[in-house]
């Protein structure tokens, strides 16, 4: 049965982000909705210290910390530690320790670099264990979906209720501040949404219109997370409700705002054909490399303002657009 829906795309502001408009414009029910199935990521616990112990430490160890610690200093603001990889890598100075043998004596130094990531969350724990930084100052990163309670949210004159989307649970100690602020309910799911996720957006949207900013890095999957909750949304809304009435406006990361920021790009898997044929059409009209992504936490050391800075900028505009 056809449904007659439309679905509008358009690139606005300086900002560059695209908006996905979903109207109904006859009703109807289809027949079946395909299930959906979800991708999730589990986070590891950390080391555990009884409450009699101390932690024991190396002269790698303490090595290291300092380095992280001087890091923390230089960058001046709490963060995350993926942002603080990007920081250490813009810094360009061969201050990174790489030590050797069994007493953890510095053979050299030289500059940060990507592929040490794999081991700064292993530096920046031994650092808040031993007491070169406090707990605070880079945030941890917690993978969890996240709706803050109603009381949160304020009520505003509005008749459409805001939400952020953010593929990246980790940022939650970023995002989450500004979402109290202004009223903005905040969903965090690694990946694609959930069918579960969708259908919960369209009960909240039965009793009130949504509108959706949905924040993603630039990758292979990041860039089709908005289309694909719309197309979650439209088969529940074809099934059960017939008159929602949702938009979905991706924020970002897209391919003019890296250009225009001058965001780092990094290596990434290789993705599905079909996808990397997207993907690589999707990058090429700013020139890009598509076998690169790049990443949310760019932004807290790419952007004047951090990753707060650049929120606080797509939710005006997108304020400002949707009236």
């Amino acid at each position: 049965m056809s449904h007659n829906l439309r679905q509008e795309q358009s690139k606005t502001g300086a900002m560059g982000y695209t908006e996905i408009a979903y109207h109904r414009t006859s009703k109807g029910r289809s027949k079946d909705m395909a299930d959906g199935k979800s991708r999730a990521a589990e986070a590891k616990g950390g080391e555990k210290s009884g409450a009699s112990e101390r932690f024991v430490d190396t002269e790698t160890d303490r090595t290291k910390a300092s380095w992280v610690a001087r890091i923390v200093r230089d960058f001046g603001r709490p963060t995350t530690a993926r942002s603080l990889h990007y920081f250490a890598m813009k810094r360009a100075v061969s201050d990174y320790p790489i030590c050797g043998g069994f007493v953890g004596e510095i053979r050299v130094h030289r500059q940060y670099q990507d592929s040490d990531w794999e081991k700064l969350n292993k530096w920046v724990l031994r650092a808040k264990q031993l007491g070169f930084i406090s707990w605070q100052s880079v945030m941890e990163e917690e993978q969890d979906l996240l709706l803050p309670s109603g009381e949160i949210l304020r009520e505003s004159d509005r008749i459409w209720s805001q939400e952020l989307w953010c593929s990246k649970p980790s940022l939650r100690p970023l995002l989450l501040p500004v979402c109290q602020e202004r009223g903005v309910l905040l969903l965090l799911r690694h990946g694609v949404s959930s069918w579960d996720s969708a259908w919960n957006l369209c009960q909240r949207a039965a009793r009130r219109p949504v509108r959706v900013c949905y924040l993603t890095d630039l990758d292979a999957s990041g860039f089709l997370a908005a289309s694909d909750l719309q197309s979650k949304i439209r088969a529940i809304d074809a099934s059960f409700f017939g008159d929602l009435d949702i938009r979905i406006k991706r924020i970002g990361l897209d391919p003019s705002q890296v250009r225009r920021l001058g965001l780092p790009m990094v290596s990434m898997s290789r993705p599905e054909k079909e996808i990397r044929d997207t993907y690589r059409s999707y990058l090429e009209q700013e020139g890009l490399d598509h076998r690169l992504r790049s990443e949310l936490e760019t932004l807290e050391v790419y952007h004047p303002g951090g990753l707060k800075g650049f929120l606080e900028e797509c939710l005006d505009l997108a304020i400002d657009e949707w009236g």
